[in-house]
């Protein structure tokens, strides 16, 4: 049976390549699909924890009439293997266990994708006293930092930040292949 007679014939060289050429096209659009399904789910799961703790900020706030005890840069979310928030060059930023106990009296802290950009990680309170927004006190903001130049943040409240004056802007501070997002937290005061 398996044998060709004359007579039969078999797949000729072009019509060998012809398929390939059809399986390589197929396997090239599955990839790029897969890949803007993952950068999609990333995004979404960002933004969902950023959305959460803002929300689980704001509870506090309005249970409490004011934020935790914070100063400068703590890290909330996403730690890598030795507990860090990758945040820049030589800041590596450590869990407040304190603000962590105080925020979970209200609710659940929400965890943080660590693969959103290679070199950083972790979602990080920012405490300024001095910074403004619209002629008022916003010292609280929240900050992490996504893969790619001029990407829009998309979260509600999400503020650019320039010598201490905080504006709304929906595309932030962005350098090599990075663009570094932040969100200010409303003043307790106004909650």
């Amino acid at each position: 049976m398996g044998i060709i007679t004359k007579g039969q014939r078999g797949f000729t060289i072009v019509e060998l390549l012809i398929v390939v050429v059809v399986i390589g096209v197929l396997a090239a659009i599955v990839i790029v699909a897969y890949n803007g399904i993952t950068q999609s789910a990333q995004k979404a799961a960002w933004k969902s924890s950023v959305n959460q703790m803002v929300k689980l900020f704001g509870v506090y706030a309005y249970q409490n009439g004011s934020y935790p005890s914070v100063g400068g840069y703590t890290c909330l979310a996403g730690f890598d293997s030795d507990d860090e928030c990758h945040y820049s060059s030589g800041n590596d930023f450590v869990e407040d266990s304190a603000l962590t106990s105080a925020l979970q009296t209200v609710g659940t802290i929400p965890s943080f994708p660590e693969d959103i950009h290679p070199g950083y990680n972790g979602l990080v309170l920012r405490y300024a006293a001095g910074e403004t927004l619209n002629g008022q006190p916003a010292r609280y903001t929240l900050t992490w930092k996504i893969q790619g130049e001029n990407q829009d943040c998309e979260v509600p409240n999400s503020v650019q930040i320039s010598g201490g004056t905080l504006s709304y802007a929906p595309y932030h501070n962005s350098w090599t292949n990075t663009t570094h997002c932040f969100v200010v937290l409303k003043d307790p005061q106004n909650l």
